[in-house]
């Protein structure tokens, strides 16, 4: 083979070489796309309440003694789903309501607490006299799929199994209401923040078991604040120099008539 023979063969390889790792560089940039398009997907849809009619199968979670059982939800009472975490602070807020809707709801309903992490959990159940049973959900597919990351989030479900309403945030502003018409109970007022440093404490983790400032979940939430900073649906902050709490529609609804200093 002659010298120039050599030089196009070596050629030729080094197309058919540069051809496969263009290639192979195309289809992992793909791939990076596909699975950050995902993780966006699954960070929107926690945020989201579970729709009325969605039918809720059974659940693998954890007693608290560690065991694995599947929680069901049809059966002859219809059931209230409480979703939560031990160091999520606006659930320690709900404390008080939540104790009175389940004491005034008289055992009309199955109430089944569900943390979100066994962290701290034994010793949160103790100290706060949780009304209820209280189960560790271990179920990531069911974690996905019923939209189980945002705390405090109230699920009711029927005795078929299927949602009836859902909330997501603690029983103040707009969802007091809404809970109270619901269950037919009469809540306590919740306690408002008593300062802005108080509104600015963790509200509601998206996907974490870990309490985060309002201002790190930017990108997954519905209402911006008048700084422009995002928040989940049932968060508090100032809006318009008034103390609100933010719907699931993306709207501030105040909680009280006066500004906020």
């Amino acid at each position: 083979m002659s010298d120039m023979d050599n030089k196009s063969a070596k050629r030729g390889w080094r197309g058919i070489l540069t051809v496969i790792a263009a290639a192979a560089i195309t289809a992992s940039l793909l791939m990076n796309v596909v699975l950050v398009s995902r993780l966006f997907m699954r960070k929107a849809t926690v945020d989201e309440a579970l729709p009325a009619g969605t039918r809720v199968e059974p659940i693998a979670v954890q007693t608290m003694d560690g065991q694995t059982v599947r929680l069901r939800f049809d059966g002859a009472q219809p059931t209230l789903l409480y979703v939560f975490s031990p160091s999520c602070v606006w659930c320690s807020r709900n404390l008080k309501s939540l104790k009175a809707a389940v004491e005034q709801t008289g055992g009309r309903y199955n109430f089944v607490g569900l943390s979100l992490t066994a962290q701290d959990l034994a010793t949160y159940v103790s100290t706060t006299q949780f009304p209820g049973p209280v189960y560790v959900v271990t179920d990531a597919a069911a974690r996905d799929r019923y939209h189980l990351g945002s705390t405090p989030e109230t699920i009711l479900i029927g005795p078929d199994g299927r949602v009836h309403k859902s909330w997501i945030g603690w029983y103040g502003g707009t969802n007091k209401a809404a809970v109270e018409r619901a269950l037919q109970v009469r809540l306590p007022d919740a306690p408002l923040p008593s300062t802005m440093a108080e509104v600015h404490q963790p509200d509601m983790p998206s996907g974490t078991d870990e309490t985060r400032p309002a201002s790190s979940i930017q990108g997954q939430a519905a209402c911006r604040d008048d700084s422009g900073l995002k928040y989940s649906p049932g968060a508090v902050a100032k809006y318009h120099g008034v103390l609100s709490q933010c719907g699931s529609a993306g709207r501030w609804a105040p909680m009280s008539q006066s500004a906020v200093k």
